[in-house]
């Protein structure tokens, strides 16, 4: 089953879609810091929002986890950057727009997989911020299929049975991607950052 989107739509939905990748991932490094070198912390910041201090924070401690999910955030504000610009897109003009919001929102929740450790099975709960391997696994499929949503005008998020086994065959995905078209490469060089991150989780001495 496949659903149609516009590529106007994709498009605007795009800067979403990395924003929501980077608040997960800010998320997941702040809950990590708050367990050790943030923890006379605990029960007083907001833990559902944060601000850019709250990254600047994240980025002077010493967990090398920590430090490694605040270099992935600004490789991705990166990113972003150059696909407003590319784009020729202002801040401004990609507030209230309901179904690209929604587009983004449908498309990592399809794609990008946390699961809480204590849920079972049959009840995973998405971005519970604890699950640093699988963010690092499916982050980077959220962005294959936006690029392949931006080629085809087509997704397959609303098939339940392809979402939950599509991300896993991260190595191969990048060459499928026809980087002729410079918002693709963009997603593309996303994909392979975030790669290249997945890669210095496994290496880290306590992943």
């Amino acid at each position: 089953m496949k659903t149609k989107y516009s590529r106007k739509c994709t498009l605007n939905a795009i800067p979403e879609i990395l924003n929501l990748l980077t608040h997960d991932l800010v998320f997941m490094a702040r809950d990590k810091a708050l367990q050790g070198e943030l923890a006379d912390l605990r029960g007083v910041i907001n833990e559902y929002s944060y601000a850019h201090e709250d990254v600047e924070l994240l980025s002077s401690l010493e967990n090398p986890l920590v430090k490694l999910s605040v270099e992935a955030v600004d490789s991705i504000w990166e990113i972003r950057s150059d696909f407003l610009v590319l784009n020729g897109f202002d801040e401004t003009e990609l507030l209230y727009n309901p179904m690209a919001e929604r587009l983004a929102t449908d498309m990592t929740d399809s794609f990008l997989v946390i699961v809480d450790s204590k849920t079972t099975d049959d009840k995973p709960v998405l971005r519970r911020y604890d699950d640093f391997p699988l963010y690092f696994e499916t982050a980077p499929h959220v962005l294959y299929e936006t690029a392949i949503l931006l080629m085809t005008g087509e997704t397959s998020m609303g098939d339940a049975k392809y979402a939950s086994v599509a991300w896993n065959r991260n190595d191969e995905i990048v060459f499928e991607l026809d980087r002729s078209d410079l918002n693709v490469n963009l997603l593309a060089t996303a994909i392979e950052i975030l790669l290249i991150f997945r890669d210095r989780y496994y290496n880290l001495d306590e992943a």
